[in-house]
């Protein structure tokens, strides 16, 4: 059996928090499947692309820096993904190498997570690391919290919940 086939049916075979675990551990104790699992999450065929770049995930916040070279193909990928699993999975991710990345990069992921901060139709755990993305470039270069904020709160009204609240307790606390 090819091995992206034994890793949909028997290792991610459900989105289970243990069995993203098992599998988390799996990857960093078996690196050489990192590309198996890249090419299921970067595949488009939900659930598998949802429950792969999860168990990426995992492994790389267990172990900083296992899938960064991963960063400029989910950079480059994000808004190609069909299913928002992997992209609610890898901006997390990227969460964690705000600083390390090119001022090339940085400007692609503001653009991006500005536009997805501000779309009523992402879901809202893409929405919310959008923002968070967005912080952390703020924190790097200050000259762009006044646009951000600005994006984020002229749209505020139209906001529902969960999203509403999350993003009035966000500008509430960052407005200072």
């Amino acid at each position: 059996m090819e091995m992206i086939k034994v890793i949909k049916e028997e290792i991610i075979y459900d989105s289970g928090r243990s069995t993203a675990d098992r599998a988390a551990a799996l990857l960093l104790e078996k690196p050489e499947l990192l590309k198996d699992f890249e090419n299921i999450a970067f595949g488009n065929i939900y659930p598998y692309d949802m429950r792969a770049s999860n168990v990426i995930e995992k492994a790389d916040k267990l172990s900083h820096g296992f899938a960064k070279c991963l960063i400029p193909k989910i950079i480059s990928h994000l808004p190609l993904f069909k299913n928002d699993g992997p992209r609610r999975q890898f901006l997390l991710m990227l969460i964690r190498y705000i600083k390390e990345l090119s001022d090339e990069q940085i400007g692609i992921l503001y653009e991006l997570c500005l536009k997805y901060a501000t779309n009523q139709k992402m879901p809202v755990a893409v929405r919310n690391n959008s923002i968070r993305i967005l912080n952390e470039i703020c924190i790097m270069f200050p000259e762009l919290k006044p646009d951000v904020f600005f994006n984020l709160k002229m749209r505020i009204h139209e906001e529902k919940e969960p999203f509403k609240k999350l993003l009035t307790k966000y500008i509430n606390n960052k407005s200072n």
